[in-house]
């Protein structure tokens, strides 16, 4: 990647045809690794320019942000702006915060090369415990030192089963 290389509006990769796996090495973008953290320049330019959205800080005098690609249905995080602490897509559900991609991820997303929610539905289940209720609220699968989330969609999941991928939404990818 050259310097100019960091001001191009169009992104390097043919983004309607996204290939995404994960292992334990990181992630695997049509060819091209990103491990993270990752300098929010870098899926800019695999990506194509995203919007933007602007956190007040909250525990340490640090503005968060949120960078999502609509059209492709993917986002991230970053503490402070350049530095991406995590890579989201959006595979199912609602766009239910203001940074949530307006758009499906309708690409093909892999973990260690099988289908995501064949490997997601075997995952860890996490569970909140309310007044003595039991609810599960994500399914989690560790690879190396990368952590792969998915939340559950529905209620219909009460007892931490996922039983199609309609069950499970964003796959969040973070440092463990």
């Amino acid at each position: 990647m050259g310097f100019f290389d960091l001001f191009r509006k169009k992104p390097a990769l043919d983004t309607s045809r996204l290939v995404i796996n994960l292992t334990e090495n990181g992630l695997d973008v049509n060819g091209t690794k990103i491990k993270l953290p990752c300098n929010i320049d870098a899926l800019k330019y695999l990506f194509g320019t995203p919007r933007k959205t602007v956190h007040p800080p909250v525990f340490d005098n640090v503005k968060t942000y949120n960078y999502t690609w609509d059209k492709i249905g993917i986002y991230c995080y970053s503490k402070g702006g350049t530095i991406v602490h995590n890579i989201s897509v959006r595979m199912n559900g609602e766009q239910d915060l203001s940074y949530s991609p307006s758009s499906l991820f309708e690409g093909f997303y892999t973990i260690n090369g099988e289908n995501w929610f064949d490997v997601m539905k075997n995952g860890e289940t996490e569970w909140l415990e309310d007044e003595g209720f039991k609810i599960p609220v994500f399914k989690r699968v560790v690879l190396g030192s990368y952590s792969a989330i998915s939340e559950f969609t529905n209620e219909d999941t009460s007892d931490g089963t996922a039983k199609c991928s309609e069950d499970l939404k964003n796959i969040e990818i973070d440092i463990k």
